[in-house]
């Protein structure tokens, strides 16, 4: 339970951070998607998140019917999404310019920001 309330503190304090950063300065959305925009730099965040992935999935994979499965559920989203990313650099390079413009994107930051807001609760809560 030790490490889930420490990733919960990590991933709750990131979620916030980030989403915050997002929602407040709308340039850096595009400038952020600009950088992935090659299927080079898609590949060298897919090991990142590969790295992450696994990490987590390794060390926290806990299938329990409360907080703690989001932890889970991110490690396997990591791990998934590094594996694509690693595979498939070129034709995810591709599809960022369709969400880059999208009008999901504030909607997802605000979705990011609660359950950041959340999981911070329950981690220091803990």
């Amino acid at each position: 339970m030790e490490l889930s309330i420490i990733l919960a503190k990590f991933w709750g304090l990131y979620l916030l951070i980030i989403s915050l950063a997002l929602l407040f300065n709308k340039k850096n959305i595009k400038i952020l998607f600009d950088s992935f925009s090659t299927p080079e730099s898609m590949m060298m965040s897919g090991f990142l998140s590969l790295f992450i992935g696994l990490f987590m999935v390794l060390k926290h994979n806990i299938w329990v019917n409360d907080w703690t499965v989001i932890i889970t559920i991110f490690g396997w989203l990591a791990l998934l999404k590094g594996i694509c990313r690693i595979f498939f650099p070129e034709a995810l390079s591709k599809r960022l310019p369709k969400f880059k413009n999208s009008s999901f994107m504030p909607i997802a930051f605000f979705l990011a920001l609660l359950l950041g807001l959340y999981l911070t609760i329950v981690g220091f809560n803990s």
